[in-house]
C-alpha cells in the first residue's frame, strides 16, 4: 500500500471512530434529529456531488488555478485559508529597523547631501526573514517625505515626515529634516539590494503603506505578502521564484548562508547576522500573529501555485442575499457582513490526501494550463460510485485517464499526470446545501458556533451564491461557547 493509502486508511478508521462517539454524545446530551438519516462529506455519493459542483464553477470561471501568495503552515506542508487561522496574541519576532542604500535619486535631494555622504531608505520589518526576496521598496504617493540628517551616524536618511519623532525616538538620535518632498518623488529612485550589492530595485507606489508604525516606507517581497504582489504585478515585476520551499526553509536560490534553515527560526538569525552592518534598532516585538489551527505552530505566507474561489465576482451578490438573512443574535450580521467586504479570494487547494482530489490533470512536461473536462470529470465519478474515492490513489494514470477519453478531450499522444492537491474542507462543508436538500429547498434554519461567520455559513454562502444566486439558509442562530478554565 502506497504512504496516500496508508494516510487515508488511517483517517478514516479515525474518522468513522470519531463520528460514532460524536453521535453517542449526542444522544447523552438529550439532541432530537433523525439520526437514521444523517449524512457523511466523504461518502461516495457525496463527494461525486461536490465533482461536479468543483466542475461547475470552474466553468463558470469562478475557481481558478493562479501562482500567488497564500497562508502556508511549515509543518504540515499545506495551504491555508483564513478561516484555518488561528491568531496568537502573544508571539514574539524581532522588530528590525534597516537601512537600504540609494543608487539613484533626483538631483533636488543629491543637492543637499554632504560631500561624500551617503543616502538612505529607512524601512521597519517584523519578518526579517523576507529580506533575501525582496523586490521594491514602496511609498505613499499622497504623504509628504523627508531627507533627514542622523547626527550620531552622521548619515542622510529618507522617511515619511509624520514619522519622523518616532523613528527618532526608537533610534535615540535626533533627526534633522533637510528637505521635504511630495511622495511621488520617488518614482524614479533606485536602492541597492541589501543582499544582492550588484542588483538595482526599484521604489513604487501603494494602497497598503499607512502611516501607524514605522518609516513610511516599506519593503516589499511579492513572494510572501499578497499586497506586494499586487504591487509587483503592476510594475510588472518577475515574481515566479520563491525563495522558501515547502518546509519553510530557504532553497538554493537565496545562497549558500541561509539554504536550508527555517525561515522562522535559524533562518531569520542567519539574516540579521549577514545584515548586521545594515541594522539600525533591533529588538523582539510581541504581536498577534496567525497560527495553523491544527499544529498551533506559527504560519508564514509564501507564492505557490493554488487553485482559488474568485470571491470578487461574487461578493456583492452574497453581502445583498445576507442582508435578507434572519441571523440570531442580530447584532452578528453586521460582523458577517464586514468580514465578506474584506474577504480575499478564497483558496481552495490542499497539499494533503485525506479529502477529495481536485478532478484536474497536467501534461507531464508542464507546459500546459490544467485539465479540466466534463467527459472526465463524469468518468471520475463513474469509478468513485463503483470503487470509493480510494481509487485516485488505487489505479494508475490509464485508469483514470484512459486513451478512449483522451481522444474525446483532444488530449496530445504525451504524458500526463494528475492533479496532487485536494479540496479545503471548508469547500467540502460549504456545499451541504446541494448534497442534502433536493433543488429548490432551502434550509430553514442552521444552528452553530458564532465562529462559523468564517467558516461553514461563509463558505455555504459563498458557494450559493455562486452557483444558484441565492443564500442556502433562512435563518441562523449562532451560539457561543462554555470554556473551562484553560478557555
Amino acid at each position: 500500500m502506497n504512504n496516500a493509502l496508508t494516510i487515508r486508511q488511517k483517517a478514516l478508521t479515525f474518522s468513522q471512530k470519531t463520528k460514532q462517539n460524536q453521535l453517542s454524545s449526542f444522544k447523552e446530551w438529550g439532541v432530537l434529529a433523525d439520526w437514521s438519516n444523517n449524512y457523511f462529506t466523504c461518502s461516495p455519493n457525496y463527494i461525486v456531488q461536490q465533482l461536479n459542483v468543483f466542475h461547475d464553477l470552474h466553468d463558470k470561471g469562478i475557481i481558478f488555478q493562479d501562482y500567488k501568495p497564500v497562508y502556508w503552515s511549515p509543518y504540515n506542508r499545506t495551504s491555508l485559508a483564513e478561516a484555518e487561522l488561528e491568531y496568537n496574541p502573544n508571539h514574539v519576532s524581532p522588530s528590525v529597523y534597516m537601512k537600504f542604500s540609494i543608487t539613484k535619486c533626483p538631483d533636488v535631494l543629491k543637492r543637499k547631501l554632504d560631500l561624500n555622504s551617503s543616502l538612505f531608505a529607512i524601512i521597519w520589518t517584523t519578518t526579517p526573514w523576507t529580506i533575501p526576496a525582496n523586490q521594491l521598496v514602496c511609498y505613499s504617493a499622497d504623504k509628504m517625505y523627508s531627507l533627514v540628517k542622523c547626527r550620531r551616524q552622521n548619515e542622510f536618511y529618507l522617511m515619511a515626515q509624520e514619522m519622523i519623532p518616532s523613528v527618532s525616538s526608537t533610534l535615540m538620535s535626533e533627526l534633522q529634516i533637510i528637505e521635504t518632498f511630495e511622495g511621488t518623488l520617488f518614482k524614479d529612485m533606485k536602492y541597492r539590494h541589501p543582499m544582492s550589492k550588484d542588483q538595482e530595485c526599484p521604489f513604487a507606489p501603494a494602497h497598503h503603506v499607512t502611516m501607524t508604525k514605522g518609516t513610511g516606507l516599506v519593503h516589499s517581497a511579492p513572494n510572501h505578502g499578497l499586497d506586494d504582489f499586487i504591487v509587483a504585478k503592476k510594475q510588472n515585476l518577475s515574481i515566479n521564484r520563491c525563495l522558501v520551499d515547502e518546509n519553510g526553509c530557504y532553497t538554493d536560490g537565496a545562497g549558500e548562508m541561509l539554504k536550508g534553515k527555517a525561515v522562522l527560526y535559524d533562518g531569520s538569525k542567519a539574516v540579521l547576522d549577514l545584515l548586521k552592518e545594515d541594522i539600525l534598532y533591533l529588538e523582539q516585538y510581541t504581536h498577534s500573529y496567525p497560527y495553523d489551527w491544527r499544529s498551533k505552530t506559527p504560519v508564514i505566507i509564501r507564492s505557490s501555485h493554488q487553485w482559488f474561489i474568485d470571491v470578487h465576482q461574487i461578493r456583492d451578490k452574497a453581502m445583498e442575499h445576507l442582508q435578507k438573512v434572519n441571523i440570531v443574535p442580530d447584532q452578528l450580521k453586521k460582523q458577517f457582513l464586514s468580514q465578506l467586504t474584506n474577504s480575499p479570494q478564497w483558496c481552495i487547494s490542499r497539499q494533503r490526501v485525506w479529502g477529495v482530489p481536485i478532478p484536474a490533470f497536467y501534461a507531464e512536461d508542464k507546459s500546459s494550463d490544467p485539465i479540466i473536462h466534463r467527459a472526465i470529470t463524469d468518468h471520475l465519478c463513474s469509478l468513485i460510485q463503483k470503487q470509493g474515492i480510494h481509487c485516485w490513489w488505487e489505479l494508475d494514470l490509464d485508469q483514470l485517464l484512459p486513451h478512449h477519453l483522451r481522444i474525446k478531450c483532444n488530449l496530445h499522444d504525451q504524458k500526463y499526470r494528475k492533479c496532487s492537491d485536494i479540496m479545503d474542507i471548508w469547500f467540502d462543508s460549504g456545499i451541504s446545501w446541494k448534497c442534502v436538500l433536493p433543488e429548490p429547498q432551502i434550509s430553514d434554519v442552521c444552528i452553530e458556533g458564532l465562529d462559523q461567520i468564517r467558516g461553514w455559513f461563509n463558505s455555504s454562502l459563498l458557494t450559493s451564491i455562486a452557483l444558484r444566486e441565492k443564500a442556502p439558509y433562512k435563518t441562523l442562530v449562532l451560539h457561543g461557547f462554555t470554556t473551562d478554565a484553560d478557555g
